[in-house]
């Protein structure tokens, strides 16, 4: 099987499956329309893209306003019997799932349904112990405190896992930092049950996939949608790609389940861009993409001096807004990325796990004229004043859990059996080298109103403080 999946894409690589459609209502006009597109032009570079990272398949969706949408396909959506990607072909998209349920439940915000600054207390009876405090804005935002896990493959129901939540999971003051969690994106699709009387899953189908017109799209796998979904591929320990089976966790649907096309995921965006109107018609809220996009909390672990709104990523590119998900599920990955000003958005599929920011970088610069970020300086080291090296000395738990260490010449990271040296870069601020990492890890302290340190962030998430170390 792994011979015969590896020759496949091969053949692939010399021989690509590469088809461009131009499809949907054009709608409304946006300012500064650039001149006519060079399609091919663009299908070449994520053509090269795809083969130079071995990616079995890839779909692509530009949206314009004043334009119909194009698409383009890439490779194949199964190996083994030579599907290709098609407009039709359906892939797991991971996290962009929230930027849907962001929009779910801004909208039962809308309807009056559903507040984002009154906490859940009394919504439901899930809510009534260590989540009764929080908001939905809150929840939505990354600001809850709340543990994250990872949304892969489990059992279970949403309103089960959910009322299972407790204070151990709840790692910081609500509100104080961004920190990712799949759990608190669990907690907003509980929200929206106990609003709307249905399951999530029939929320998000009757009020966004239906009127949205995402006919191809789910948000739970059913044996039909398994046998026409793109395979998902991941890469073994001996450098080979096998299939691997789609994931699949009731508990985390409003987290990261949706499967859907290229061409489906461009109708919400498409929507977002229009100001909530679709083929002539509302769909959604007006002012839904402005409430997604306004900037709740800075993101200090990720480049571009990145912000996260409601359910999206916010940053400046030379004054010009991005905004954006990705997601990723084991053997897929997926990336939504809008410039509401231009009029713009770009959807990009793909059934491996692989991060494709630098080609969606000149993607965006063919087609929005979008600087890419400037590369960040590595910064200086500086000694460890006595004090701050004793203060960051004890255990971090979220996702995963590490330690930190006093050393020779300052503090250690024990990450997964090393030890490695924390260079400082400033007060609250340092970073490690890992021989299996591709960069330099920036750790970034996160404080009380007080100053006292409640943990580190790191890339995404927020590692709370519980226990010190001796010494």
């Amino acid at each position: 099987m792994s011979e015969r999946v590896n020759a496949l894409l091969a053949a692939v690589a010399l021989g690509a499956l590469a088809s461009p459609v131009a499809l949907g209502e054009p709608g409304r006009t946006a300012k500064g329309r650039s001149q006519e597109r060079d399609w091919p032009a663009l299908q070449r570079l994520v053509e090269a893209e795809r083969v130079r990272q071995a990616v079995p398949g890839m779909a692509l969706a530009v949206v314009e306003l004043g334009r119909p949408t194009f698409t383009a396909e890439f490779g194949l959506a199964d190996v083994a019997s030579g599907r290709p990607v098609t407009a039709e072909t359906p892939f797991e998209v991971g996290s962009v799932t929230k930027p849907f349920t962001a929009a779910l439940a801004l909208s039962l915000v809308q309807a009056g349904k559903l507040s984002l600054d009154r906490p859940l207390r009394g919504l439901a009876p899930e809510f009534a112990g260590a989540l009764a405090p929080l908001t939905l804005r809150q929840l939505l935002s990354h600001t809850g405190g709340v543990i994250d896990h990872p949304a892969e493959t489990g059992e279970g129901t949403l309103a089960g896992y959910v009322g299972s939540l407790g204070p151990a999971e709840l790692l910081l003051p609500p509100g104080r930092a961004f920190s990712y969690s799949n759990p608190g994106y669990s907690v907003v699709g509980r929200a929206i049950e106990a609003a709307t009387g249905e399951s999530y899953e029939a929320a998000g189908r009757q009020r966004l996939l239906e009127p949205l017109g995402m006919k191809a799209s789910a948000l739970s796998l059913s044996p039909a949608l398994r046998q026409v979904m793109a395979t998902g591929y991941a890469e073994s320990k001996d450098g080979r790609l096998e299939p691997v089976v789609a994931g699949e966790d009731p508990r985390f649907r409003p987290a990261g389940t949706l499967v859907t096309t290229a061409a489906d995921l461009a109708r919400l965006a498409r929507a977002l861009l229009e100001g909530g109107r679709l083929d002539g018609k509302p769909v959604l809220p007006a002012n839904l993409l402005e409430r997604m996009a306004r900037p709740v909390v800075a993101s200090p672990g990720l480049p571009g001096q990145a912000h996260y709104g409601l359910g999206l990523f916010r940053e400046e590119r030379a004054g010009t807004e991005l905004l954006w998900h990705d997601g990723t599920m084991n053997g897929y990955s997926a990336s939504l990325w809008l410039v509401p000003r231009k009029g713009l958005a770009v959807v990009l599929l793909r059934n491996r796990t692989v991060d494709l920011d630098d080609l969606l970088d000149r993607v965006m610069a063919m087609l929005a004229g979008l600087s890419q970020r400037s590369p960040e300086g590595p910064g200086k080291a500086t000694p460890w004043p006595a004090e701050e090296a004793r203060e960051i000395v004890g255990t971090y738990h979220n996702r995963f859990d590490f330690e930190v260490v006093a050393g020779e010449g300052g503090p250690q990271i024990s990450w997964f059996g090393e030890r490695l040296p924390l260079e400082r870069l400033a007060r609250s601020h340092c970073r490690f080298t890992a021989p299996r990492l591709p960069q330099p890890q920036e750790l970034i302290a996160v404080r009380d109103a007080d100053g006292r340190l409640l943990g580190l962030q790191l890339y995404v998430w927020t590692f709370a403080r519980v226990l010190r170390s001796p010494g």
